[in-house]
């Protein structure tokens, strides 16, 4: 509905405004002693062919129509053109078709999608009103009510299915019926300037606490109009403005387009280009921001998401990008008209992704395929540069650190045991300029490891004291940084299955490894693993050999130079 509204704006310097408000009509503003007399002859049909389902629906539907009012919800624009020409047709008489008009950019599939609110109307009925300047000022308003096929209780020997009401007089929908029009038009169905609005009669949310349902799908799904002032939507008491959106993702921060938001906000977000047979493409991403998604978000040109799913059916322009340490998030839109055009044909009526499977010609769906793919190659390489240009940066400072990153048992291994005391003086200073951590060696013939540059260290399982140890792995690659105020440690187990037991202790020559810095909390962003924290003591169980990266929350984590991970315990998983 928000998105109809979006198509039809009529002053583009100004946002539209979307109003959604419940408020109760009276029974007999809406005919309710005609509509009961079909949803009786409904109910009958439906005891007729023993649908249960259908027969509790009609019940209940009567019970509605018996009170003195009937809960509606009101959804109501303003700064739009109103349902003029062929609009109003489209939607109050035709199924399955739509006029939006001249609008290139209109953002429909077909007018299925205007369905959706007799899904949360207990009387399956809803009412449209509209109100625009033609040869003065025009007010129509009717509304139908969908029914199953049923014995017309006003006339013999004539099925019926939708019944109009809202109508002067009141008639059913046999023939094309004339809406009510004007000051005929009940007070609460009546706009106060040029617009348009829809009524759910019977309003039936089927969740519990509807405004916040609706203010989180509002700003999942429309951040990018409500950013660029295109919109600004009313539900209840709260206003939704570009000023206000913030406040509405803080309640969910981890909702994927609170990212996308950022992206298109940020000023630093990189961004590129692309042109190919399919059009013109704007991209925007990040990269090895915190708890970015890997995901790649259409937006259309009238700031509505479409899609940002991972599978290529519903969203041909995600590629999953290979494994590293840097995580991304990405927003596409179409930089001009025509190129959103030709997306939107692959849009299904509830607007949710885009499946090239839609088009039904089978030469113009393979066409389509191939440019969609050459779009999808040309996004891949351009995150995927910018994410190999952060990886490149990095490992140029890490580089110096391979002596002390030991990832297999050759003799470098053990170089930090031979230098002695020169190599802790090199070690804090190298770590006190890159910030990674060590790896992590087991000594041999026991389960519990000890640094590589650690000659004797007290076991906690066992309370013995090991003395030569011979460097072997127990993890990988491993690296650690500081990121928004948490730490990132990444890494890859050698033994695909192990729990392992570590500590983070403050790197450099000032700090010692027996005061671990105190881990608060922990989690897994990327990996087939589980964490937990244990008086400081991190427990991780791995599934597979591969990359784990987890977010580790700590207490004053800026006060030091340099990190060191240490090993305390590995066995089995219990």
């Amino acid at each position: 509905m928000i998105q109809n509204s979006l198509d039809a704006v009529h002053d583009e310097s100004k946002p539209v405004t979307v109003e959604l408000s419940e408020m109760d009509i009276p029974s007999s503003e809406i005919g309710a002693a005609d509509l009961r007399k079909h949803v009786r002859k409904a109910l009958e049909r439906t005891n007729e062919q023993g649908e249960q389902q259908g027969e509790k629906f009609y019940s209940n539907a009567l019970d509605i129509l018996s009170g003195k009012a009937v809960k509606t919800l009101a959804v109501r624009d303003t700064n739009t053109t109103g349902l003029v020409d062929g609009r109003w047709d489209a939607l109050v008489y035709h199924e399955g078709t739509t006029n939006k008009g001249g609008m290139s950019a209109a953002g429909g599939s077909f007018g299925l999608g205007k369905n959706a609110p007799y899904l949360v109307s207990d009387l399956k009925a809803v009412g449209y009103s509209t109100r625009y300047l033609r040869r003065g000022r025009q007010e129509d308003f009717i509304a139908r009510c969908k029914l199953v096929s049923h014995d017309d209780p006003n006339r013999r020997n004539r099925e019926l299915q939708h019944v109009g009401f809202g109508t002067k007089p009141r008639v059913v929908l046999g023939r094309r019926a004339l809406p009510t029009r004007g000051k005929e038009i009940y007070k609460e169905f009546r706009l106060p300037e040029a617009g348009s609005a829809i009524f759910i009669i019977g309003f039936n949310p089927l969740v519990k606490n509807w405004e916040k349902v609706a203010k989180k799908s509002v700003a999942e799904n429309f951040f990018a109009s409500v950013h660029e002032k295109k919109l600004q939507i009313r539900i209840g008491s709260t206003l939704i403005t570009h000023e206000t959106l913030d406040d509405i993702f803080e309640q969910d921060r981890k909702n994927r387009s609170f990212h996308y938001y950022h992206i298109l906000r940020n000023r630093n977000s990189m961004s590129s280009k692309i042109k190919d047979k399919l059009g013109s493409f704007s991209l925007k991403f990040s990269i090895d921001e915190d708890d970015l998604p890997n995901r790649i978000a259409y937006v259309n040109r009238r700031g509505m998401l479409i899609t940002d799913t991972g599978q290529r059916g519903t969203n041909p322009f995600h590629k999953t990008l290979g494994g590293g340490w840097a995580s991304y998030a990405a927003v596409l839109r179409a930089a001009d008209d025509a190129t959103d055009k030709k997306i939107r044909e692959m849009e299904p009526p509830n607007h949710g992704t885009i499946e090239c499977g839609r088009i039904i010609d089978p030469s113009r769906r393979e066409k389509m395929w191939r440019e969609l793919d050459v779009v999808r190659d040309k996004i891949a390489t351009a995150i995927g540069d910018a994410l190999r240009r952060n990886v490149k940066e990095y490992e140029l400072n890490v580089s110096e650190l391979a002596p002390l990153m030991p990832i297999d048992d050759s003799d470098d291994a053990g170089r930090g045991e031979r230098s002695g005391g020169q190599e802790k003086k090199l070690a804090s200073r190298i770590i006190q300029a890159s910030q990674p951590g060590t790896s992590i060696v087991r000594g041999a013939g026991d389960s519990n490891p000890v640094p590589n540059n650690d000659k004797r260290r007290p076991s906690t399982t066992s309370g013995t004291t090991k003395t030569e140890a011979t460097a072997t792995p127990i993890l990988e690659k491993v690296r650690i940084l500081r990121v928004n105020g948490k730490m990132r440690l990444a890494f890859t187990p050698v033994d695909p299955v192990r729990e392992i037991h570590f500590m983070i202790c403050p790197a450099g020559e000032e700090r010692l490894r027996e005061h671990p810095i105190t881990v608060t909390n922990i989690s897994v962003l990327r990996g087939d693993a589980s964490a937990r924290v244990i008086e400081s003591e991190v427990i991780v169980s791995t599934k597979r050999r591969e990359r784990v990266m987890l977010d580790i929350v700590a207490d004053r984590p800026e006060e030091y130079t340099g990190y060191e991970v240490v090993c305390v315990s590995t066995g089995e998983q219990r």
